[in-house]
């Protein structure tokens, strides 16, 4: 109801969104909310990242990687580029090329850390290891356990909101 009320403003598109992935787990409402939002900001780097996340989420690699890959010289602040690369490694981890996956999210937790950025931080490794957890890789308990150290007295929604479904 926001949106149609503030069309060109892509807060409610974000909110929607981002109510959509983290707390409804509704990936496809999030894509259709990600859509929309591309009308009118057709190169928002975190409308867009959102959706790229979603669509890997939703096994849409196709449509995430072409998206990815036509957007990747888009200007980025520095949280927004750490958001991306992070995205970028799941998208390899969906495509089953784990190496790079692996590459991407170090990269972008190592950023993070060097930022020192614990939201971020915290958003990178909880994504990098659910990952992990799903492919039954030879880190998942580790990194199982080294999240849980990480996020002792968490209290952000969306990280516990993903931490718990590793």
């Amino acid at each position: 109801r926001r949106f149609l009320d503030l069309p060109f403003s892509k807060s409610p598109i974000l909110f929607g969104s981002h109510i959509a992935r983290t707390f409804l787990k509704n990936h496809k409402k999030a894509i259709e909310l990600g859509r929309i939002g591309l009308i009118s900001h057709p190169q928002d780097i975190v409308l867009l990242n959102n959706l790229i996340y979603s669509l890997c989420i939703e096994g849409e690699i196709d449509e995430a990687e072409a998206l990815m890959e036509k957007n990747e010289n888009l200007n980025k602040s520095e949280n927004e580029n750490i958001y991306w690369i992070a995205t970028k490694g799941l998208l390899f981890f969906r495509k089953g090329e784990h190496e790079l996956g692996r590459f991407f999210y170090k990269e972008a937790i190592d950023l993070a850390r060097a930022n020192r950025n614990k939201l971020v931080f915290n958003l990178a490794l909880v994504n990098y290891t659910r990952e992990e957890v799903i492919i039954k890789s030879e880190f998942a308990k580790t990194l199982v356990e080294q999240l849980d150290d990480h996020l002792k007295g968490e209290t952000n929604d969306s990280i516990l909101k993903t931490r718990d479904v590793i």
